[in-house]
């Protein structure tokens, strides 16, 4: 799902394991408990998007629009943390 639009979308527990949302717009979206872990976001747009225990351990958040508080929202260790 390259270059999707799920802005402002409810993925609440979504299953996005080793999902493909390169330059997804992801604005506004609740990803509350989402499961990221291998999740490909590179140059996702994830600004306002709530990530409280979203699972992001080894996903690629390379040049992702996001902001430390949401990452710090988030459980896990992405495998290329977010460029500010």
């Amino acid at each position: 799902m390259t270059a999707c639009n799920l802005g402002g979308a409810d993925l609440t527990d979504a299953d996005l394991r080793t999902a493909t949302l390169d330059e997804a717009d992801l604005r506004d979206a609740t990803l509350t408990r989402a499961d990221l872990r291998g999740a490909q976001l590179t140059h996702a747009k994830l600004d306002r998007a709530d990530l409280t225990e979203a699972q992001v351990d080894d996903a690629d958040l390379t040049d992702a629009q996001l902001d430390d508080r949401q990452l710090a929202q988030a459980e896990g260790r992405p495998k290329r943390p977010a460029t500010p």
